[in-house]
């Protein structure tokens, strides 16, 4: 089932644009119809990377050799508006099965980061903020797992296929909603005439 998604994964996503568009050319209310369908390919995607990892996928040790974890904000601002904004960048490395180094930054992850409030960056720093401040995992080691045919696609090992079942039944209902519209669609309006208003 997979392997199908895969393969129909972008001609899927041509064709219901193509139909989106049909119904949106006879009723701009179908421009609604855009929600549902990329919701859909979303989790269609998301479904194949975890199902690839969880059942073909090969764990080995990534080490952290690069991390910025950082509060951007101006000491004029008010203390409720201080931690808005907040910037990640965590990078692994690992050496595959075939000893290809692989640096990249994993889908999911916890490194145990220390949590902040928002009184919790007032002045003076209370422990809370200099622990997250002086926070630096470099060179820690994680279990991962990672795509045999695509290694720099990988997420730590406890977060594997923990949503298997939830991508699965959303597809189904999405997929449901989205055959009941495209049918009346395609019963309702004539694509070849919608085509050649375009030309008149």
């Amino acid at each position: 089932m997979v392997k199908q998604l895969e393969k129909m994964f972008y001609p899927l996503t041509v064709f219901m644009v193509f139909i989106v568009l049909i119904g949106v050319m006879n009723n701009m209310m179908f421009l609604l119809l855009f929600i549902p369908v990329f919701l859909l390919l979303g989790f269609i995607k998301k479904y194949t990377i975890s199902y690839r990892l969880t059942y073909k996928g090969v764990t080995t040790k990534a080490k952290i050799i690069k991390y910025e974890s950082y509060l951007n904000f101006d000491e004029d601002l008010a203390t409720s508006r201080r931690g808005d904004v907040k910037k990640e960048v965590l990078i692994m490395e690992f050496t595959t099965k075939n000893n290809k180094v692989i640096k990249g930054q994993p889908l999911k992850y916890d490194i145990n980061v220390p949590e902040l409030e928002d009184k919790d960056f007032e002045y003076p720093y209370n422990e809370k903020f200099i622990a997250f401040r002086d926070f630096n995992p470099v060179g820690q080691e994680y279990e991962i797992i990672y795509d045999k045919k695509r290694p720099t696609v990988f997420t730590f090992k406890e977060f594997l296929g923990k949503h298997l079942n939830v991508y699965l039944n959303l597809i189904f209902i999405l997929g449901a909603i989205i055959i009941a519209a495209f049918t009346y669609i395609i019963i309702e309006y004539s694509i070849v005439g919608t085509i050649a208003s375009l030309f008149n």
